[in-house]
């Protein structure tokens, strides 16, 4: 159990509950993992990190015409936002990694940080991706791809439990549409 329940006594017993069965599915995942799906999933976290996220802006604004300019400055406010969301959220629940709260398990990756809920990669790249979708549909649909093969990355390679990865994923769309109003 994470700091969760002395953050929100109320709520203990129900997050005990949901955290044991994210745990489940987490150890399912993990219990069948391939060596060529790990790469794959391995690669796919990599363009989820922050220093991916700058080459990929230079690269759009490299390939899109100056008129795209503006999706490419919402997809960035997008993912500007859903990282302050995240990063605060990460410093209220406290929930640890799952390598550090469940020995044993094994992660295919370092740990970006202490915390695990929400997860950063997801929330991002779903903020980038319906900011995208929503002003330069064209380029939405690659975006989404990428998008989720970086939040299944996540949990595939045991850094994340899916629950981390669907809020994630909830504050991402959440930051796009933020953006876009």
């Amino acid at each position: 159990m994470s700091d969760a329940a002395t953050t929100f006594p109320r709520f203990a017993s129900a997050l005990t509950r949901v955290f044991a069965a994210d745990e489940l599915a987490l150890r399912a995942v993990r219990e069948r993992e391939h060596p060529t799906i790990a790469q794959v999933m391995r690669w796919f976290t990599r363009l989820g990190d922050t220093s991916a996220w700058f080459v990929h802006c230079l690269a759009l604004l490299a390939v899109l015409p100056r008129s795209a300019y503006p999706t490419i400055s919402s997809m960035a406010a997008a993912g500007l936002l859903s990282t302050l969301v995240v990063a605060v959220l990460k410093r209220t629940i406290r929930r640890p990694r799952p390598r550090r709260a469940l020995p044993g398990l094994g992660s295919a990756l370092a740990d970006p940080d202490a915390f695990s809920f929400p997860s950063g990669h997801s929330a991002v790249a779903f903020a980038i991706a319906i900011a995208a979708c929503h002003e330069l549909p064209a380029l939405g649909g690659a975006e989404l791809l990428l998008a989720t093969g970086i939040a299944c990355s996540r949990v595939y390679l045991g850094a994340h439990y899916p629950l981390d990865v669907l809020v994630g994923i909830a504050i991402g769309i959440t930051s796009a549409f933020t953006v876009a109003l």
